[in-house]
């Protein structure tokens, strides 16, 4: 009787609960009326229901495990419930799975399992876990996309420290069923077995991505895996992630390529006219230690403009940042981040990859000028090799900047020179002279918002 029409129930530390839990005293547990259900550290329990007790869910809404040592799924098929086909938990909407060491899976059985409101799904710490659902144990190791498993309206998926290979179905016939439309955020850490996310046959489901974080995920080579499909499939060219906002792409250090191309000219990390960003506006890209450059200096036409933010740091074989022709989408830019990337020697770097160096003589009748009109701060931090912005003669304009910090670049020599336009004053045909490049060629219209300066250890600049 003190089982009955139960809202909320917490099992913690029992070591005998197992026994509760058991089919033969089904009779004595009623769950209609349980909305959330949480489990801590309960080390007698390898599941927690069995799909007959399972049946009184209806109402459950959130679930959450943790620290449970010996837990192998949450909900199993006995051998004498042979005749169920389908379990229907159609108001769970919350799965938190963590630190179950032993946790395979969370429904075990030849069984269809759906959940149509389910938008938020986390594990983390579950090391053994390949499957949401599985018929048999090993029989796949994918977490989500298997055929009889519609559990595709969750919004939210994180995973951390599984050991899937698969995160979703690789082949045609199967890709085709499985629905993904609304998954909204993204999060994977820690899955050290996979080497891509997507198939190329489903990218085009995730439209409606907002949020896509890639965290210490020391196998992953690339994002989107074709393996020759894309032709074959009819699939696209320009794989779009038109309502994407925020990616995040950090300590991926075999990571060269958001998607190989076979004929790319480049190994950018987005190539050309491969994946398009339209709606991306947070970009942050963190110890890709084989990446030597971020972006192709042709770009898909609408991609990238609505940058707000942007950080690059630990990104060691970078010679530079931004190739000339990405400053003119930067027209949003707030935030400009560059941080301990040793090899980077600029900023900008020239449009047909080569040209003067920053020593070397100098026209200056050909004077770049790139503006910045939004940019509030600009951080330029352990970058020892950094030499200039640009090595041509340039000027740059930062209406908006409050913030600007230099730290620890050693190489350095003039952080700001003024610059005097000969063209103006002495006529089109001046002489060519030598120059040594500081890091910011300054006009009275440079930096007329400046606020905050900080010049650290930055060798003997000037």
């Amino acid at each position: 009787a003190g089982f009955q029409a139960i809202g909320y129930l917490v099992l913690s530390e029992f070591s005998k609960s197992i026994e509760i839990w058991k089919e033969n005293i089904h009779g004595s547990l009623d769950f209609k009326k349980l909305k959330v259900l949480e489990v801590y550290k309960c080390n007698s329990m390898t599941y927690i229901f069995s799909v007959s007790m399972a049946l009184d869910l209806a109402q459950l809404e959130d679930i959450k495990v943790k620290q449970c040592p010996i837990m192998e799924q949450i909900i199993k098929k006995g051998a004498e419930e042979t005749e169920m086909a389908t379990l229907l938990l159609p108001m769970l909407k919350k799965i938190r799975l963590e630190s179950c060491s032993r946790l395979t899976s969370f429904c075990m059985g030849s069984i269809t399992l759906q959940c149509p409101s389910l938008y938020e799904i986390a594990v983390d710490d579950c090391p053994k876990m390949y499957a949401l659902a599985s018929k048999r144990e090993q029989e796949d190791i994918e977490v989500v996309g298997r055929e009889k498993i519609p559990f595709f309206n969750h919004k939210y998926l994180e995973l951390s420290s599984t050991n899937i290979k698969i995160l979703w179905p690789d082949k045609p016939d199967r890709a085709t069923s499985s629905n993904v439309l609304n998954l909204q955020i993204l999060i994977v850490k820690g899955c050290h077995n996979l080497e891509y996310l997507f198939p190329s046959l489903l990218v085009k489901k995730f439209e409606r991505l907002h949020q896509l974080s890639l965290l210490d995920c020391k196998n992953m080579e690339e994002i989107i895996f074709t393996d020759g499909l894309a032709a074959g499939e009819g699939i696209p060219q320009i794989y779009l992630f038109t309502k994407l906002q925020r990616l995040e792409l950090v300590r991926l250090p075999k990571l060269r390529t958001f998607c190989h191309q076979e004929n790319s000219e480049t190994n950018a990390l987005f190539n050309q006219k491969v994946v398009a960003f339209p709606s991306l506006n947070d970009l942050r890209i963190v110890g890709m230690g084989k990446c030597r450059k971020i972006w192709h200096d042709k770009l898909t036409m609408g991609s990238f403009h609505e940058l707000t933010f942007l950080v690059v740091e630990h990104c060691d074989k970078l010679s530079n940042v931004l190739p000339f022709d990405m400053v003119e989408r930067l027209e949003k830019l707030e935030t400009l981040q560059i941080l301990e990337c040793e090899s980077v020697e600029e900023i900008i770097g020239l449009a047909d990859d080569h040209g003067l160096n920053s020593n070397e003589s100098i026209e200056l009748k050909s004077t770049t000028k790139f503006v910045f009109p939004q940019i509030r701060q600009l951080v330029l931090r352990k970058l020892p090799k950094l030499i200039g912005f640009y090595s041509k003669v340039h000027t740059t304009d930062w209406p908006l900047l409050k913030l600007l910090e230099v730290c620890e670049c050693s190489k350095v020599d003039t952080f700001a020179g003024e610059y005097i336009n000969f063209r103006e004053t002495q006529g089109e045909n001046q002489p060519v002279i030598s120059v040594q490049q500081p890091l910011f060629w300054v006009t009275k219209e440079t930096f007329p918002n400046l606020e905050e300066l900080f010049l650290v250890w930055n060798g003997y600049m000037k």
